[in-house]
């Protein structure tokens, strides 16, 4: 599918008109239909959704602190750790999307895929087009081969970021 753009609210000091300022911004350059924000702070998802109660919102989540599915959301975006199979079930039967974050080397896309998240948050777009193309032309059995032999691991040494924050 298309990508979207997919904005963080990150507050940084008090700045008490960011949600406000980043709506008009979007609406300004008519990205509307392309966009969905995400914050680690759920009050600022909620005056989000209070000010475009259509628009497609998330939280962005590192720990899993009670059952965040019954949380007002579209789409929970988790640590690639807390994409469990139970957890991903849990939040799709609440109507959620799961997406899982960051997510850079082939293995780990794969098993993200395999364990039926929405969508990856990675620094290596291209990488993960190549994934799905890859796995797109397998057939159930090699998809499978694939996911059990990921359950064995396998080494990789990942690339180092300047940006580590979530």
């Amino acid at each position: 599918g298309r990508a979207k753009v997919v904005i963080e609210l990150k507050y940084y000091g008090h700045d008490n008109q960011l949600e406000q300022r980043v709506i008009d911004i979007i609406e300004q350059t008519g990205m509307v239909d392309e966009i969905a924000i995400m914050s680690l702070k759920y009050e600022g998802i909620q005056k989000v959704r209070a000010l475009r109660p259509q628009w497609n919102i998330g939280l962005l989540s590192a720990t899993a602190i009670g059952d965040l599915s019954r949380l007002d959301t579209d789409f929970l975006a988790v640590a690639m750790g807390m994409a469990s199979p139970g957890f991903i079930k849990r939040a799709h039967q609440a109507g959620r999307k799961v997406f899982v974050w960051t997510v850079n080397d082939r293995i780990s896309m794969s098993r993200m895929i395999s364990l039926g998240v929405d969508g990856i948050i990675t620094d290596e777009p291209e990488l993960a087009r190549q994934v799905l193309a890859e796995r797109a032309d397998m057939n159930t059995v090699e998809r499978l081969l694939i996911h059990t032999a990921q359950l064995f691991g396998e080494p990789y040494v990942p690339k180092q970021y300047r940006d580590n924050s979530p």
